[in-house]
């Protein structure tokens, strides 16, 4: 799909519409970000948030990317989004975690961490050193199947097992609102891969970013759900 470019003040902007959806993104991240800390101070609420602001990162980094990417060489903008999310996806998996004992925490969360580092270390490392050639008149960026492949990793690998088991064994709420969300995600992941879009304008990365953000909204409300679940069981 040909990438609409705009001129605007002397310059040439891609994708506008892209840009657009990734500020709108970012406003929810951050948004989402501010309800839960304002509203609640435990631990694995903190947790949680972190999630939500390195995406809100992560969108915000993206969009300019996007926009500029005439003037940004090796795509250096996308190569930081893609880290934002790469910690964005650290939290979520050590926040599915909260509700396991120690043990298992502590065996699982160096291998979180240790994704985080492999994954920000492909990202860089193939944008310096790799080999690829990049039509920038095109939508798509070099590199972004990495990051499939790291959130595949993280979601199905680790995050939907931990709520899964959660709800099958104790019927746990916000587990199951959390599940909705990541299976609404796959929409998303579907809707990128096929490159699935209506027209240049409403392309599959506006489509896809529009999913996220339900998702997003959907992953909050079953954070609120865990809360007050922990805030009955304390009571």
């Amino acid at each position: 799909m040909k990438k609409v470019t705009i001129e605007l003040f002397g310059l040439q902007l891609q994708e506008p519409s892209t840009y657009l959806s990734d500020i709108f993104l970012c406003a929810l991240s951050l948004l989402l970000f501010y309800q839960l800390i304002s509203r609640n101070k435990s631990q694995y609420t903190k947790i949680f948030a972190g999630f939500f602001l390195f995406m809100g990162l992560s969108t915000l980094t993206g969009g300019q990317a996007h926009l500029f990417s005439l003037y940004i060489p090796h795509n250096y903008f996308h190569v930081l989004a893609w880290s934002f999310s790469s910690v964005a996806l650290y939290f979520f998996q050590v926040a599915s975690y909260y509700d396991y004992s120690d043990k298992v925490k502590k065996i699982l969360n160096p291998i979180f961490l240790a994704q985080l580092v492999i994954s920000v270390g492909v990202y860089f490392g193939y944008q310096l050193w790799g080999n690829f050639e990049h039509d920038p008149s095109r939508v798509g960026v070099p590199g972004f199947g990495a990051v499939s492949v790291s959130a595949g990793i993280a979601m199905a690998g680790f995050v939907m097992p931990a709520h899964l088991i959660r709800f099958i064994k104790l019927k746990d709420n916000g587990s199951a609102i959390i599940l909705l969300g990541l299976v609404t995600s796959v929409g998303a992941l579907i809707v990128h891969s096929r490159h699935w879009g209506i027209n240049e304008y409403f392309n599959y990365n506006v489509m896809s970013h529009v999913i996220l953000g339900g998702c997003y909204y959907i992953y909050y409300i079953g954070v609120k759900t865990k809360v007050q679940q922990y805030a009955l069981a304390n009571s």
